[in-house]
């Protein structure tokens, strides 16, 4: 499966130097008010979010609003159109780890708006210490891979075979960590290795 996004979202304070100077006077503005919108619907939603997986006890919920409502208001807030191509291929039948480049901030809604499953993800550690991010990824059971240590990052990998042996169709972005320019990066083994030790 391939999906491609088309968006004018800038990442950081970089913008191709193709741009004439007055289209980067236009799109300061739209990103501040990109970025101002995204927080506000993060505020809201994850709060939400959060209170469906106490209230049923089930991560089912939240990645369905994650899917249906934050992931297309981010999207359509981007000004991004997805093309997706392969989606025959996916397999309704039993569930397999996701791995994705990593390109922008607009990674995950893609995901969670284009694959039709229940999506979870594997994030670096780090994510869990994000304001509401972290809580809400708490919340709907996401795998926080530690590799501070040898220890701590085989636990990671431990937890994730396990939700996979546990049917649950898990995202992962194996380069780590986004990637400036757009180059696809060195892969990390360890997602490897967990699908295959859970046959998936």
């Amino acid at each position: 499966m391939h999906a491609r996004h088309d968006s004018h979202v800038s990442e950081g304070a970089h913008f191709p130097l193709k741009e004439s100077f007055l289209e980067f006077l236009f799109w300061v503005p739209v990103n501040v008010l990109q970025a101002l919108s995204l927080g506000l619907l993060c505020a809201i939603m994850i709060p939400l979010a959060i209170a469906a997986r106490k209230i049923s006890g089930s991560s089912v919920p939240a990645l369905w609003m994650a899917r249906n409502v934050w992931a297309p208001v981010i999207l359509a807030g981007g000004l991004a159109r997805l093309r997706v191509s392969g989606l025959e291929n996916l397999s309704r039948v039993r569930n397999a780890l996701i791995v994705s480049n990593h390109r922008s901030y607009s990674d995950i809604p893609i995901l969670y708006r284009v694959l039709p499953v229940g999506l979870n993800f594997a994030a670096k550690k780090e994510v869990e210490r994000m304001p509401l991010i972290g809580t809400f990824g708490r919340a709907v059971g996401m795998i926080f891979l530690d590799r501070s240590t040898h220890q701590r990052a085989a636990k990671g990998i431990l937890d994730l075979k396990a939700a996979l042996e546990c049917g649950e169709w898990t995202a992962v972005f194996p380069e780590g960590t986004r990637s400036a320019d757009g180059t696809l990066g060195r892969f990390a083994s360890g997602s490897f290795a967990a699908a295959i030790a859970a046959g998936v």
